[in-house]
C-alpha cells in the first residue's frame, strides 16, 4: 500500500511538506496569539511524525506509547529500528535521541539530536533536547550556545529565530 512505502516522498510531496513546514513556522515567528502558536506547534509535531507515511506514523506513535509506559528497553529498540530503516527521518532520529536522553545517555542524544539539526535547524525539539543534555553533562559554554537558539518566547526574538528557519527551509530547495 502507498502508506506503508519506506522510500522517501517524491520530490513533489517533499516540496509540498517544506512550504506546508515553511507556513507552520512562519506562523510561529508572527503569531502573538497562544492559539495559532500552539497550532502551529501542533502542526510541526503532526507533519513530522507524518513524513514516511502513516504506517511509519504509527511506528513512531508506538514508540511513544512504549515511552509513556517506562519501557524504555522496548522504546530504544523501536527507535533504533526506524532509524535503521529510515536513517534520514529526523523524528525518529529525535525521537531515540530523548530515549537515550532519559536512559542517561546524554552523548548518544546529544550526537542524535546534531544529525536531526542538521536536516531541521529549527526542530525545536532537539534543540531543546541539546540544550537538556548539555545541563546535565555541565557542558556550561555548549549548554549557552544552544539556549541561543531555542524558540524563543519573546515575540520579536522569536520572529528573527522563524526568519533564520525560513531562510534555511528555502535553501533546502
Amino acid at each position: 500500500a502507498e502508506d506503508d512505502r519506506p522510500a522517501r516522498p517524491s520530490s513533489g510531496t517533499a516540496r509540498r511538506r517544506r512550504a506546508e513546514e515553511r507556513k507552520l513556522v512562519e506562523v510561529l515567528g508572527r503569531t502573538t496569539d497562544g492559539e495559532q502558536f500552539q497550532s502551529a506547534i501542533d502542526g510541526l509535531w503532526q507533519l513530522w511524525f507524518s513524513e514516511r507515511g502513516a504506517a511509519n506514523k504509527a511506528k513512531l506513535e508506538a514508540v511513544d506509547a512504549l515511552l509513556q509506559g517506562g519501557d524504555l528497553a522496548e522504546a530504544c529498540a523501536a527507535a533504533e529500528a526506524l532509524c535503521a530503516e529510515h536513517g534520514d527521518w529526523t523524528e525518529a532520529r529525535n525521537r531515540l535521541a530523548t530515549i537515550q536522553f532519559l536512559r542517561g545517555d546524554y552523548e548518544a542524544s546529544i550526537g542524535n539530536c546534531e544529525r536531526v539539526l542538521a536536516a531541521k535547524p529549527h526542530h525545536f525539539g532537539a534543540l531543546s533536547g541539546i540544550c537538556m543534555c548539555h545541563k546535565k553533562l555541565d557542558n556550561a559554554a555548549e549548554f549557552e550556545e544552544w539556549m541561543g537558539r531555542v524558540l524563543p518566547s519573546d515575540p520579536d526574538r522569536r520572529r528573527r529565530w522563524a526568519d533564520r528557519a525560513i531562510r534555511a527551509l528555502d535553501r533546502q530547495g
